[in-house]
C-alpha cells in the first residue's frame, strides 16, 4: 500500500472515496491545505493509487481490515513523535462517499482509535442505503466471466465514461479539474486496475452494518454534503444530526457529491476549522 505524508503536528488521515472512478487526487486540495497546520497523511487504498491491483476478493471487511492497522500504525508513529500524546485521542479522519461507511462501523466498534471525524458526502444513509446479497453475489460472478468484466470496466473508464460520471458528481461540469480528469482515465489503464471497481459495482463493497453505526456515531463528526448532491442524501444527515448531537451538517452551496473538488478552497476551510474545534472545552 502506498501512503503519502506532509506536514508535522496532529495527525489527520485522509481517504479517497471508492468507486468506478475513485483516486487519491480527490484529496489533494485538502491535504495541501491541512499539511500547512498538521500532519496529514493521505491513503492510496488498495487497487487504486499506486498501491497493489492484485486479483483478489474486495469487500468492505477487507477494507476496514486495512483501515483499522493503517490506524495502529499510525498511533505508533504518533506516539514515537510525541506530537498526540499529550490528549489521547486517536487520528482524526477525512474520508468521503463510500469510505464513510468503513469509518463509522469502525468508530462504533473501536471509537478510541479515533478523534474527529469529517464524512463527505457519505453513503448509507436515507435514500442511499444499498443491501448487498444474492444480487450483489451474482453480479460478482456475472463480472468475473471471461471478458465480461474488462468490456464494462473498458467502457465506464473510456474518456466519455469517466466525463459521464463526474458530470453526475459536480452541479457544475465547468469546475471539473481537467487533471482530475485526466488522472482518472491515466489510473483506470493501469495493470489490475478493473479488480477493485468491479467489486464496487457489483455492490460487494457496501457494508450493512453501515446505517447503524451512523445512527450510533459518538465521536464528534461533520458530514459535508453539496447543496445539490446526487448520491447522498443531505436531508436524511440533516435528520441524522436532529437526532444524534455528536453530528454536525455542512451544507456547500452550488455543489454535487465532490465538494473538496468542487469548491476546494471553502470546503478545506471548513474541515480545518472543524478539526481544530477543542471538543473538550475547559
Amino acid at each position: 500500500m502506498q501512503c503519502h505524508e506532509a506536514g508535522g503536528g496532529r495527525t489527520v488521515l485522509l481517504l479517497h472515496s471508492i468507486s468506478s472512478v475513485g483516486a487519491p487526487l480527490e484529496m489533494r486540495p485538502l491535504f495541501e491545505h491541512l499539511a500547512k497546520s498538521r500532519r496529514a497523511v493521505v491513503l492510496d487504498w488498495l487497487g487504486f493509487g499506486g498501491s497493489e491491483r492484485a486479483e483478489r476478493s474486495y469487500t468492505a471487511t477487507a477494507y476496514e481490515t486495512v483501515l483499522s492497522t493503517v490506524l495502529s500504525e499510525l498511533g505508533q508513529s504518533t506516539n514515537e513523535a510525541g506530537s498526540c500524546g499529550i490528549s489521547g485521542r486517536g487520528a482524526d479522519v477525512v474520508a468521503p462517499s463510500l469510505t464513510t461507511q468503513y469509518v463509522a462501523v469502525l468508530a462504533a466498534r473501536e471509537p478510541e482509535r479515533f478523534g474527529r471525524l469529517v464524512l463527505i458526502s457519505p453513503t448509507g444513509l436515507g435514500r442511499f442505503v444499498r443491501t448487498t446479497g444474492v444480487n450483489a453475489k451474482t453480479a460478482a460472478v456475472t463480472l468475473r466471466l471471461p471478458g465480461v468484466g474488462q468490456r464494462v470496466f473498458d467502457g465506464i473508464t473510456s474518456r466519455k465514461g469517466i466525463r459521464r460520471s463526474l458530470e453526475n458528481l459536480f452541479a457544475d461540469a465547468a469546475r471539473i479539474p481537467p487533471e482530475y480528469e485526466r488522472y482518472a482515465w491515466a489510473s483506470a489503464r493501469q495493470p489490475g486496475a478493473r479488480y477493485a471497481p468491479l467489486s464496487f459495482l457489483a455492490g460487494r463493497l457496501e457494508d450493512p452494518d453501515a446505517p447503524e453505526a451512523f445512527r450510533s456515531l459518538c465521536k464528534p463528526t461533520l458530514m459535508i454534503f453539496g447543496e445539490r448532491a446526487r448520491f447522498s442524501d443531505p436531508e436524511a444527515g440533516l435528520e441524522l444530526a436532529r437526532r444524534n448531537h455528536n453530528v454536525t451538517v455542512e451544507l456547500v452551496p452550488e455543489s454535487g457529491d465532490l465538494p473538496q473538488l468542487e469548491h476546494p478552497e471553502r470546503t478545506a476551510t471548513i474541515v480545518s476549522e472543524w478539526l481544530s474545534t477543542d471538543p473538550h472545552p475547559q
